[in-house]
């Protein structure tokens, strides 16, 4: 047998205001004895599932019996798809790359430092969005996607690597890493 909680000295609540959003109790609950009610009003009934700690009743649930959000039971979780995923990296491609070219380190810019690299690596990550965009044959767009992904990785090893450590190198990492998934997600959907 489960006695009540202690009640603390002094005046107490009394009635169906006592606790906000529940109502009057037809069952007398452990706290009736105090005034307040035992059941949420808004709350379902339910049978043989009541719990203890609800006052005889089972605990709320998602109006409709829906348990809320998420895949149904026996439903795997969507999961992006890798024409999305390819897209996604198209995009970022020349966004980090142009970014890393333009983040001054030590007083000096790729823009600066190395001009015709600089160029060809922006028009390389441009053409990222070019494939992209095209209404070309799906084909001609992935020979493309893979010429100028090619380029970047040149272009990485010989002007990126050797300053990594920078921040603008890290961009510009990132960028061509873009590239590469892209090119590869891209070629799986051939």
């Amino acid at each position: 047998m489960t006695m009540p909680p202690p009640v603390p000295p002094g005046p107490q609540p009394q009635g169906p205001t006592a606790q906000p959003g529940f109502g009057p109790s037809s069952q007398p609950g452990p706290w009736a004895q105090h005034g307040q009610s035992s059941q949420p009003g808004p709350w379902p009934q339910a049978g043989p599932t009541a719990q203890p700690g609800w006052g005889g009743q089972a605990p709320p649930s998602w109006p409709g019996g829906n348990p809320g959000p998420g895949p149904a039971p026996g439903q795997a979780p969507p999961s992006a798809s890798p024409d999305t995923l390819g897209r996604v990296a198209q995009i970022l491609c020349p966004i980090l790359v142009i970014a890393g070219l333009s983040i001054p380190q030590s007083g000096s810019v790729g823009w600066t430092d190395y001009t015709l690299w600089a160029v060809f690596a922006a028009v390389m990550a441009v053409a990222q969005l070019i494939t992209l965009a095209s209404r070309r044959d799906p084909a001609q767009a992935n020979v493309l996607r893979m010429i100028a992904t090619g380029a970047l990785v040149a272009y990485w090893v010989v002007i990126v690597l050797p300053g990594i450590s920078s921040n603008g190198g890290f961009l510009q990492t990132l960028g061509v890493g873009c590239a590469v998934v892209a090119a590869w997600l891209g070629g799986a959907r051939r």
